[in-house]
């Protein structure tokens, strides 16, 4: 009778609770990379005159795509959204927009990649 060829596996211990660690690890590891979190904007992102964001150049290589607006910027509770505010902001991909906003000008979010945006109830 001849002997099967099984690889041998000198010095490899497989326990299944070393294992399960290594997998855990490695799940953690790939969900953290895969996912998104918002930058929220701060002042030195945005130029604001009256409440409304009148510009806005935040560097979104460096600081993703994913945008929260918060309820007050540069000391002004944020109304509005002035047209074009965002023209050289690159291709923003989701946008949570603070409760008091109350108007979105023109060509706010033209020519970006928005997948989903959270609208608050006060609009107008």
């Amino acid at each position: 009778m001849r002997k099967k060829n099984t690889p041998k596996t000198k010095g490899l211990k497989c326990e299944p609770s070393s294992v399960f660690n290594k997998l855990a690890a490695l799940i953690l590891l790939v969900s953290c990379s895969f996912s998104a979190h918002a930058y929220r904007l701060r002042d030195a992102d945005v130029t604001v005159v009256n409440g409304v964001i009148t510009q806005c150049t935040y560097d979104i290589n460096s600081l993703g795509n994913i945008i929260e607006i918060p309820e007050v910027l540069d000391g002004q509770t944020i109304t509005g959204l002035g047209d074009n505010c965002f023209q050289l902001a690159g291709k923003i991909k989701e946008v949570t927009l603070t409760a008091t906003l109350k108007t979105i000008g023109m060509q706010v979010f033209m020519s970006h990649n928005l997948t989903h945006i959270d609208l608050p109830e006060g609009l107008i």
